[in-house]
């Protein structure tokens, strides 16, 4: 059985973040790392500094998809179901309602209108809350 190329992606994405700011060279300053490994070996994006700072990072447009994987804000009102099933303590019936919710009552604006939806309680809001923007 041949091995997912998802699984070789990401091992080479994760590798390249890894050691590519150690392999900066010695002339000049090399740029902050944006991302590093925390004490239980996750890759977790490290706090902005200097330029990264003042909003040159990685932008908060990105889709919703990819906004997961970086560690950025996760934009509920722009994801499709297969997405929302990305969020953890989501599946595909709790993903349904959420979409009937936005299609019914417009766009979420805060975690109060998440509470409305049926399967969402205050646990599963406030595990969601760090990963979710309204906008």
């Amino acid at each position: 059985m041949s091995p997912d190329p998802r699984v070789a992606v990401l091992l080479l994405l994760a590798m390249a973040l890894v050691f590519l700011p150690l392999t900066g060279g010695n002339t000049g300053s090399a740029p902050a790392p944006l991302f590093g490994l925390d004490r239980d070996g996750m890759v977790r994006r490290l706090p902005a500094r200097g330029a990264a700072a003042a909003g040159q990072g990685i932008p908060d447009t990105l889709p919703p998809a990819v906004a997961l994987f970086f560690n950025r804000p996760f934009r509920i009102n722009q994801a499709g179901r297969a997405t929302l099933t990305m969020l953890p303590g989501i599946g595909p019936h709790l993903a349904d309602r959420i979409l009937s919710f936005r299609a019914s009552h417009g766009p979420i604006t805060s975690s109060a209108d998440l509470l409305r939806i049926r399967g969402i309680g205050p646990d599963r809001v406030a595990r969601l809350a760090p990963l979710l923007s309204y906008r």
